[in-house]
């Protein structure tokens, strides 16, 4: 069986349109009605663990009217679709890329084991030694936060000072000297500034047009304290502009760039955003800014030429404006060059972007022209982060894949300079221009997400594909003849008449056809889901052993810190690898409270350990002999801590270490207690 029968009649329908594949949620439901005769275990979970997730199995109804678990179906309901319901109750898996930051021609990301990437007209060549928490983009240099709290800047223009030195042609990185603790960095065109753990901010680079505050200057090398800008939660910089929230939800801004009423003729003064008291986040770039709200509401101002600011476009706007349209409730903005993208939330993580579209930067398909009104970017549902740039955006998928759209100059997009395939998207449908198949044209850019080479699904679709034919044996009978990359399609073709595909641009799903489905196309869900149950299922055979003993400190203020102590081994001599990282740990207790906190410290050891104990720190002196019932071996330890309300002692939890090794990701869960300590 091929792509060209039941996936191309189902995703290619129509002649310049994908069509849309019928939605219903027989499979999910079928499952409750076949668990029963599966044995309980599963079941039990999965009521256990019930809670609000828009997570089912999809399917197109057979003509003949195939219901899931009738005859024939019921090895495949209790193997794919048993597994969907199991899937339906966990949370994402660890990420190949956890930020991402759309500049002017180039875009930068950092992974979950903190390796930086740019690419476009700025690359990272040479940096993969260095660890760093998150990379930001201007125009033609990119700023990132080291795991230390340290600051550090690379590019090809320093003509402000923006690399944090006076050199003039300054090679590698640049330490930013004079900052430590830092929470949080903001890059604007040709300045930047670091937020530190106090709440104070610092900036450095071009000064020109007030966007450091007083004194009055033209450019700073150093890192240099903006006395303006106190008791800050977050920041943000662009064009000629900086702009802060207070811990009291209060935005304020400094520089010409700022859009407000008097800043072009006093850039110095620090000013506050009339009428927003509110806010949780800021976003400027050049020309416009936009505060989300603590209700999830958006408001915009400055310029307003191709309706950037959610309203007809006109001349601008001084004072905030509410944007309207949008869907529900954001969680989160970005503005770029004219175009301004949120990200949803309570719907699975869908995008909406309105402004200028001269360069597809709206993601909407064709025809790429300007919208005041919110329109939802193609193709994707589970994102996690967008960024958008002078005339790209990108955003950061569950699973950790990179999609851009926009303006193809330099590469900034990652994907080849528009050499893509048709990107069809599973269940969706869109106009594309029919001079055009690709939906990517020479010079206007992708005009619907496409995967970052090297950010996208492709190792997680075969990790997936493998897992399949060892954990489904009696669906995925015999090895595949072969597969296809066909219209950005990956596919398994077997010899038994089934095929497995997942789609590699926008959100990647996991698509199934045979008999099982009556010859139909099943949405099987979003491959995330299946990476995570294939880690899982690898992690009993990856040689490593997790201990973990989570607790609460009683006289913490705020009475919210969960601390997680772990120490993971190799259940034989060599099986603990020396390039493992953590990610993060997850502590889900059987009461339906969740939290997945940062992992703070953490390194190589060698310990006397037990059977059961591997976590308490025991060392031996050089010399003296190994006490009886201890062996020593190589441990990691660390530890994770976070604060997370609502949580409570006493409770019994699953505990899951999320790790990398070279690259790959994997995890570990064991059993544990929270417990307390006074």
């Amino acid at each position: 069986m091929n792509f060209y029968s039941p996936f191309r009649a189902w995703a290619c329908a129509g002649a310049w349109r994908a069509c849309a594949v019928v939605w219903f949620t027989a499979l999910a439901r079928s499952w409750w009605a076949t668990a029963a005769h599966a044995g309980g275990t599963h079941a039990a979970q999965a009521k256990r663990r019930d809670r609000p997730h828009r997570c089912s199995a999809v399917v197109s109804p057979a003509p003949n009217g195939w219901v899931p678990g009738g005859a024939g179906v019921r090895g495949f309901t209790r193997g794919l679709v048993l597994l969907a319901a199991w899937l339906c109750t966990t949370a994402v898996a660890p990420s190949l890329a956890t930020t991402v930051s759309a500049g002017y021609s180039h875009t930068c990301s950092t992974s979950a084991d903190n390796v930086a990437r740019c690419w476009g007209s700025q690359q990272t060549q040479g940096m993969d030694a260095f660890r760093m928490d998150d990379v930001q983009a201007g125009r033609d240099f990119s700023c990132a936060l080291g795991r230390l709290g340290t600051v550090s800047c690379w590019g090809t223009r320093n003509d402000a000072g923006q690399l944090g030195t006076q050199q003039t042609y300054p090679s590698g990185l640049q330490v930013v000297r004079g900052l430590q603790d830092v929470r949080q960095i903001a890059v604007g065109e040709r300045h930047a500034c670091a937020l530190a753990q106090a709440g104070t901010v610092y900036c450095w680079g071009d000064a020109s047009q007030g966007q450091q505050g007083e004194p009055a200057r033209t450019a700073v090398a150093d890192a240099t304290p903006v006395a303006a800008l106190a008791n800050v939660q977050s920041i943000a910089a662009g064009n000629g502009v900086t702009c802060a929230v207070q811990r009291d939800g209060r935005v304020v801004c400094l520089g010409a760039g700022s859009g407000l009423a008097g800043a072009a003729e006093a850039p110095l003064t620090p000013r506050q955003v009339p009428g927003i008291s509110d806010a949780r986040a800021v976003s400027v770039f050049d020309g416009h800014a936009c505060v989300l709200r603590a209700q999830g509401s958006v408001a915009c101002w400055g310029r307003n030429d191709h309706g950037e600011l959610g309203t007809a476009a006109s001349a601008p706007h001084t004072t905030p404006v509410e944007v309207a349209g949008l869907p529900g409730a954001a969680k989160a903005v970005s503005a770029g060059k004219g175009f301004t993208c949120a990200l949803m939330g309570g719907d699975g993580g869908t995008l909406q972007c309105w402004g200028s579209n001269a360069s597809g930067q709206l993601g909407t398909g064709w025809p790429f022209k300007a919208s005041q009104a919110p329109t939802q970017v193609v193709g994707i549902s589970n994102a996690l982060s967008v960024s958008a740039g002078a005339e790209h955006a990108c955003a950061v998928l569950d699973g950790g894949y990179v999609n851009c759209w926009g303006a193809p100059g330099n590469d900034r997009l990652g994907i080849g300079l528009c050499d893509t395939h048709t990107a069809i998207y599973p269940g969706v449908t869109y106009e594309r221009p029919y001079f055009n198949n690709a939906g990517c044209l020479a010079s206007m850019g992708a005009i619907t997400p496409h995967a970052v080479m090297g950010l996208g699904p492709n190792h997680d679709i075969e990790l997936v594909l493998r897992w399949a034919h060892t954990a489904l044996p009696g669906v995925f009978s015999t090895a595949p003849l072969y597969w296809d990359y066909i219209a950005n399609y990956h596919q398994h073709n077997y010899a038994d008449g089934r095929a497995a595909a997942v789609n590699v641009h926008g959100t990647p799903r996991l698509l199934f056809v045979g008999p099982e489905s009556g010859g139909q196309v099943a949405d099987l869900g979003p491959l995330a889901h299946w990476v995570r149950q294939a880690m899982e299922g690898m992690a009993a055979h990856s040689g490593l052993q997790l201990m973990a003993q989570p607790y609460m400190p009683i006289q913490s203020v705020p009475y919210c810190q969960l601390i997680v102590p772990f120490a993971v081994r190799g259940t034989q001599a060599g099986a603990l690898p020396a390039g493992l990282r953590p990610i993060s740990i997850r502590v889900e207790t059987d009461n339906g409270k969740v939290a997945e906190i940062p992992v703070a410290e953490g390194e190589h050891w060698t310990l006397l350990t037990t059977d059961t104990d591997w976590l308490t720190l025991h060392t031996r002196t050089p010399g003296q002999p190994i006490p009886a019932g201890m062996k020593e071996e190589p441990v990691y330890r660390g530890v994770a801590r976070g604060c997370v309300p609502g949580f409570t002692t006493s409770a019994n939890a699953s505990v899951t270490f999320f790790y990398t090794v070279g690259g790959q990701k994997g995890q570990l869960r064991v059993r544990a207690i929270v417990g307390s300590v006074s």
